[in-house]
C-alpha cells in the first residue's frame, strides 16, 4: 500500500517505529514537530540494518573499495531486512540507489526540514535516485523552526541509529563523529568497513607536472577544454551517474579502464564526439544564458594553468579539448568576452550581457584574474557535426586515447605526450 502522511506528531511516530520510543524526548527537545512519511507504509518490528558513511572523496573511481563493500553488504543482508539509509552524501545516495536496483526494501531518513519543503524533497530524492515507491519509505523529520546544519546532521545520524537494529560502518573518516555516536552502542558490526583513503589523481597529472607536452601550433583555432565531473553530466540525474559508475566498476580489472571516472574529461570529450554537440551552459554566466566557452590562449599556455579547485571538487579543466577554426566560429557568432566590473555589466545592452565576465574575483584565499583566460563565447549549443573535418581538431594526452577518438570522430587528433 502506498501512502503519504502530511504530518505525524512526534508522540505518535512510535505507531510505525516502536524502536525509537526512548529517543522521543531528544526529538522534542530539538523542536521536532513530527514526521512526514512518504511511499511504502513501514512494517512494525521489521529487522533493520544501516550502512554508515562519512563524507567521501569526490574523486571516486570505479574500483574504490567502498563500492565493492556496498555490494557485498547488500548481497549478504537477508532479503526481508530493511536497509536504513539517508541522502545528501555520495555513499548514502549510492547505497539507496543500488539497494533499489537489487529490489531491496529501503527506509531513507532525511535531514530535518520545515513542513513546506517536505513534498519537494521527497520528489527530488525519488526522481534523482529512481527509487521504487512501493519498496521505499522516506522519513522526513519536521522542524518547528530552522536549526544549524551541523545540528540537523547530528539529529539525523542519531535517529538512524535509533531506528537500526545493527549498524554496519562502510567508510568512516579518521575522527568521524560517527565514532562518538557509536561509542555507546552495542549494535555495531564492522564486517564491511574499509579504510578511508584520499581520492586518486588522474594519470595525466604527471604529464602536466613534468611538462612532457608536445608542441602544437594552434594559430587560427579557438579551444574548448572539457572538465570531468564526479557526478551526473548536464541533463542526467544521480541514478544515471551511478549506473555508469557501477558499469565501469565491472571492468575495473581491465588495466585500460582502471581508475577511470566514467564522467572524466576523456569520457566527456568522447560524448561530445559521438553526439556531435557542444552543449552550452549558463551556470557561470550572469543571467544564466547558455554559452559555449573557448579560449584564445595557446595549448601550452592553457595547460600550465590547470588547477585543482577544492571548493568544486574537480580541476578547472582537463587536457581534453576540441579546437574550432576561428574563422568558422566568427561566422557562427562567437564574440570575445567583455571584461569589467559590475558597473560595466549594468551599462551593457541585453545582447552584450551574455558575453560579460568580471575582470577578477577575490576569495579568502586567492585573487583570480579572468582576463588571462582570453575567453570567447558562443550562445546556445554548437553543432560540431555540421563542421568540416578540417575545421575541428581534438586534443588528448595519450596515444591510446587518440586512437579511440579517431574511431569515433574520423577527425585529426593531437597527442600531447611527447613520444
Amino acid at each position: 500500500m502506498l501512502s503519504t502522511y502530511q504530518l505525524i506528531p512526534t508522540t505518535e511516530i512510535t505507531t510505525f517505529f516502536p524502536q525509537i520510543q526512548s529517543f522521543i524526548p531528544k526529538l522534542e527537545s530539538k523542536s521536532i514537530l513530527g514526521f512526514c512519511i512518504f511511499g511504502r507504509l513501514p512494517q512494525r518490528d521489521s529487522e533493520t540494518v544501516a550502512a554508515l558513511f562519512s563524507r567521501l572523496p569526490k574523486c571516486t573511481s570505479p574500483d574504490a573499495p567502498w563500492l565493492s563493500a556496498v555490494k557485498r553488504f547488500i548481497a549478504e543482508m537477508p532479503k526481508e531486512t530493511i536497509i536504513v539509509s539517508s541522502t545528501g552524501l555520495l555513499g548514502w545516495d549510492y547505497i539507496s540507489w543500488y539497494a533499489a536496483r537489487q529490489d531491496r526494501t529501503l527506509l531513507v531518513v532525511t535531514m530535518p526540514q520545515i513542513l513546506s519543503s517536505a513534498n519537494n524533497l521527497y520528489e527530488q530524492i525519488r526522481i534523482n535516485l529512481n527509487l521504487v515507491a512501493d519498496k521505499t519509505t522516506i522519513l522526513i523529520p519536521i522542524l518547528e523552526k530552522s536549526i544549524p546544519k551541523a545540528e540537523g546532521m547530528q539529529l539525523r545520524d542519531k535517529l538512524i541509529l535509533a531506528l537500526t537494529n545493527t549498524a554496519y560502518p562502510i567508510l568512516l573518516r579518521p575522527g568521524s563523529t560517527w565514532e562518538d555516536h557509536l561509542s555507546d552502542e552495542n549494535i555495531v558490526n564492522r564486517t564491511f568497513q574499509v579504510k578511508f583513503t584520499k581520492g586518486e589523481r588522474p594519470p595525466w597529472i604527471n604529464l602536466m607536472k613534468n611538462e612532457k607536452i608536445a608542441y602544437f601550433n594552434n594559430k587560427g583555432f579557438l579551444f574548448h577544454w572539457t572538465k570531468g565531473v564526479y557526478g551526473p553530466w548536464t541533463g542526467e540525474n544521480q541514478a544515471d551517474y551511478f549506473s555508469a559508475l557501477t558499469a565501469a566498476s565491472l571492468n575495473s580489472h581491465d588495466m585500460n579502464n582502471r581508475n577511470s571516472n566514467p564522467r572524466d574529461g576523456f569520457a566527456t570529450l568522447k560524448q561530445i564526439g559521438k553526439n556531435g554537440i557542444l552543449r552550452g551552459e549558463g551556470r557561470m554566466v550572469r543571467q544564466g544564458v547558455p554559452v559555449v566557452s573557448f579560449t584564445g590562449r595557446s595549448v601550452q599556455e592553457t595547460l600550465k594553468n590547470v588547477r585543482y579547485r577544492s571548493s568544486l571538487g574537480r580541476y578547472n579543466y582537463e587536457p581534453y579539448g576540441i579546437g574550432i577554426k576561428l574563422e568558422r566560429l566568427e561566422k557562427l557568432g562567437v564574440r570575445q568576452v567583455i571584461y569589467g566590473s559590475s558597473e560595466t555589466f549594468e551599462a551593457l545592452n541585453d545582447s552584450q550581457k551574455p558575453y560579460f565576465q568580471l575582470t577578477r574575483s577575490i576569495s579568502k584565499t586567492r585573487t583570480q584574474s579572468w582576463i588571462e583566460e582570453k575567453e570567447f563565447r558562443l550562445t546556445g549549443d554548437l553543432d560540431i557535426g555540421s563542421l568540416d573535418s578540417k575545421e575541428k581538431i581534438f586534443v588528448v594526452p595519450f596515444l591510446r586515447e587518440a586512437i579511440e577518438m579517431r574511431k569515433i570522430t574520423n577527425c585529426n587528433v593531437i597527442v600531447l605526450q611527447n613520444p
